[in-house]
């Protein structure tokens, strides 16, 4: 299950008491994965308290819109570097979903190269958190994204 909205004790029936929950960061990413692998989009957190930052990670319609394609594949790991992975979801309007996972504790650049995800040449990348077109990119893509992030990205 989700566990977006929890933020530690308090929230949730089986809380630990020391715990300090996951950061807004940290529950995108969460979505994410859940998005990439088509899982049952279940939340733990109390409805009646859940902060707005939570509410926008949870109904993001881009988003869900990627847990939903009805394809339903599984995404494929195309890189991993120490503490960073690249995942890739196909989707069925032919597009991909990619994201760049960065579990280190510090931000990092990363990189994904078209060759990677099976691309050549020239495609429009939209943002999938930010909703914002980032335009049309030849060849490779180099982000910085922070500690424990996630960037969410659809290449047409």
């Amino acid at each position: 299950m989700l566990v977006i909205g929890i933020y530690g004790k308090g929230n949730s029936g089986n809380d630990k008491t020391d715990s300090r929950g996951c950061t807004d960061t940290e529950y995108q990413s969460q979505m994410s994965l859940w998005a990439l692998m088509s899982a049952p989009l279940f939340i733990t957190a109390d409805i009646r308290r859940i902060s707005q930052a939570s509410l926008e990670i949870l109904t993001n319609p881009e988003v869900i819109e990627v847990n939903q394609d009805p394809l339903g594949n599984f995404p494929k790991r195309v890189g991993e570097s120490g503490e960073q992975e690249i995942w890739v979801k196909d989707m069925e309007d032919g597009s991909k979903t990619v994201a760049l996972f960065n579990k280190s504790s510090q931000t990092g650049e990363m990189t994904l190269t078209w060759a990677d995800i099976g691309l050549t040449g020239t495609h429009s990348v939209r943002d999938l958190w930010l909703r914002k077109e980032l335009g049309k990119v030849n060849g490779s893509l180099s982000m910085a994204v922070p500690s424990h992030g996630v960037t969410l990205i659809r290449i047409q």
